[in-house]
């Protein structure tokens, strides 16, 4: 297993298993669509949206005010407009 299949491993795991349902269901849904067809810059950047606690990545994905801010790069667009 080479660098890349390790980070799409973490990735998958932490998309599925956050502890938030609703967050559960639209990540894992989001890296099985999306996770092949990401470069490794684009895989480290979703690993980054990944690591923000949960009620961030809620209320962000909701349009909601967020202290910690989610950059706007690509993957965050293809997640925010992710249904």
């Amino acid at each position: 297993m080479n660098d890349i299949d390790t980070l799409k491993n973490k990735i998958k795991y932490r998309a599925e298993y956050r502890g938030h349902k609703e967050l559960d269901l639209l990540l894992s849904s989001f890296v099985k669509n999306y996770i092949n067809q990401l470069n490794l810059h684009e895989l480290n950047l979703l690993i980054e949206i990944l690591n923000k606690d949960d009620e961030t990545l809620y209320n962000w994905y909701m349009g909601k005010e967020v202290k910690n801010k989610i950059p706007r790069n690509k993957v965050s667009v293809l997640l925010k407009n992710f249904k």
